[in-house]
């Protein structure tokens, strides 16, 4: 499990999984012929950003991606989100 360095202002023990997930919301996933745009909202500077499925989100590449959840995964670790998921978070 990849542990979060103290030095960047995260709490001990916390995987860098669940910074991801505290961090950002899928909101949209589009589909086109071999290529999705996915839309996530970033909870704390309250953005939106819209990746390819072939580009990185804060160093997490896409696994798996169906029409309502994406996988992203970095050093072996999974970490699962599914759309609209904890809306109002």
């Amino acid at each position: 499990e990849i542990v979060a360095n103290e030095s960047e202002g995260s709490s001990p023990g916390v995987s860098a999984g669940e910074m991801l997930r505290d961090k950002w919301q899928l909101s949209g996933i589009a589909h086109r012929g071999d290529s999705s745009v996915l839309v996530l909202r970033d909870r704390v500077e309250h953005t939106f950003r819209r990746i390819n499925d072939d580009t990185d989100l804060d160093g997490w590449l896409v696994q798996d991606l169906g029409h309502d959840y994406v996988v992203f995964a970095q050093y072996g670790e999974e970490v699962r989100f599914a759309l609209n998921e904890n809306v109002g978070y």
